[in-house]
């Protein structure tokens, strides 16, 4: 009878131990995707910061192309306000991510741009800013992954779902 009891206990003990073991993990998981969408918003911030200089040294040399720089500044807009959803945010990046090629492209049409330090200067911080914004998409990326498999699992799914722990959603993908 008391070998009977004793299993019981350890029975109960492991089962609560390995219950809060998943949901620690599931927490954890869930924090590491909020900490990388963190790091996003710091580099989505960063590359904004940049782009009114250089709207400002395109502008003053191509007032000829006001199209796409209206267009960077729309794009800004929408990925800088405040209260946006990640699927805004996201589409906003898309589109910063192809028009700032052709921002370049009319730099190097215009001779007293090509040869500004400052401006290769900016264009050389906005370059390292796309690189550093793409790892941060990355690793969002990887850790929505690592929440999802935690979250669609059989055992820590329950326990998920138990204490409403949802399933990321992957930076610029849409929603199904």
């Amino acid at each position: 009878m008391n070998g009977l009891v004793l299993a019981l206990v350890c029975l109960i003990g492991v089962g609560g131990l390995s219950y809060a073991v998943l949901y620690n993990g599931l927490r954890s998981a869930a924090n590491r995707v909020i900490t990388a969408w963190a790091g996003i918003e710091a580099e989505l911030q960063r590359r904004n910061d940049l782009i009114p200089n250089l709207v400002a040294a395109v502008q003053a040399n191509a007032e000829h192309e006001r199209s796409v720089i209206e267009q960077v500044v729309r794009a800004r807009a929408a990925s800088a306000a405040v209260g946006a959803s990640r699927e805004t945010i996201a589409a906003a990046d898309a589109e910063m991510s192809s028009l700032l090629p052709q921002v370049f492209v009319l730099a190097e049409a215009m001779p007293t741009l090509r040869t500004s330090e400052s401006f290769l200067a900016l264009q050389t911080e906005l370059a390292t800013t796309e690189d550093r914004l793409a790892a941060a998409r990355r690793y969002y990326n990887f850790k929505v992954r690592d929440l999802n498999n935690l979250v669609y699992s059989a055992i820590s799914g329950a326990i998920a779902r138990k204490h409403r722990v949802a399933a990321g959603d992957y930076f610029g993908e849409p929603k199904v």
